[in-house]
């Protein structure tokens, strides 16, 4: 009998819309609450960091945010609490070199998977398996463009590849995995196209990028990033 009530509840709480669920649960008193609360697996619900240090150069020691711009903004996006140190500070063996992110202990370098576990982390890197898919590939489109940054400067054919494939590829989209809301894809974006915004790269032929361009530093934190660049400030020194 116990085994048909609660195949019957799960049932009956797939099939009920959100206002039908909030009724069931409005119609019950304090200790039948408390019973329901105490049935559920809390522990299946992901914990908030308590403790989050981004160990890089920028800006406590080199007046730039450079590498870290995606993660300064992902977080910001998150709406937490982090610490910024130098790499003088970052506990011995953490990675090969910085940025790196210390997560309640735990650090991490390399910038897209540092990107990667933050984005599933706080929820910026699509809500669907395929906003998820694209936004890896587009984090990491970013990531290339950024290694290339030289070549498509140089290279007027290599230039017009990568940006008729961008070009296309957020065609019908704002953000770069279609998503409602920038994700991490967006934020590694801002720090390659500053890199190539450096080696002076003109993509205005290219509307739909250029309109995410400009999508992208209007955005609440990635606007708030630009205009704390003062008293010789940048965003990324030209490397």
């Amino acid at each position: 009998m116990g085994s048909g009530i609660a195949k019957g509840m799960q049932a009956g709480v797939k099939t009920a819309s959100p206002a039908e669920l909030q009724q069931v649960v409005g119609g019950l008193d304090t200790a039948e609450k408390a019973k329901l609360l105490g049935a559920l697996k809390v522990d299946d619900v992901p914990k908030s960091p308590t403790s989050i240090t981004v160990y890089y150069h920028g800006p406590t020691v080199m007046n730039a945010y450079g590498r870290a711009i995606g993660i300064y903004l992902t977080l910001d996006q998150a709406g937490v609490k982090y610490d910024m140190k130098g790499p003088a500070d970052m506990p011995e063996g953490s990675a090969m070199a910085v940025p790196v992110v210390d997560i309640d202990g735990v650090c991490m370098g390399q910038c897209p998977a540092i990107l990667v576990a933050l984005g599933e982390m706080f929820q910026l890197s699509g809500k669907t398996p395929e906003e998820k898919m694209r936004c890896l590939q587009a984090l990491e489109d970013m990531n290339d463009v950024f290694g290339e940054r030289a070549k498509i400067a140089e290279d007027a054919e290599r230039k017009k590849k990568w940006f008729t494939y961008l070009d296309k590829k957020i065609q019908d989209k704002k953000w770069l995995a279609g998503t409602s809301e920038p994700t991490i894809a967006d934020f590694h974006g801002v720090f390659a196209f500053e890199a190539l915004k450096n080696k002076s790269v003109d993509f205005s032929e290219f509307p739909n990028m250029t309109k995410w361009w400009a999508d992208i530093q209007a955005y609440p934190v990635v606007a708030k990033m630009y205009e704390s660049c003062v008293d010789g400030r940048v965003m990324l020194p030209n490397f």
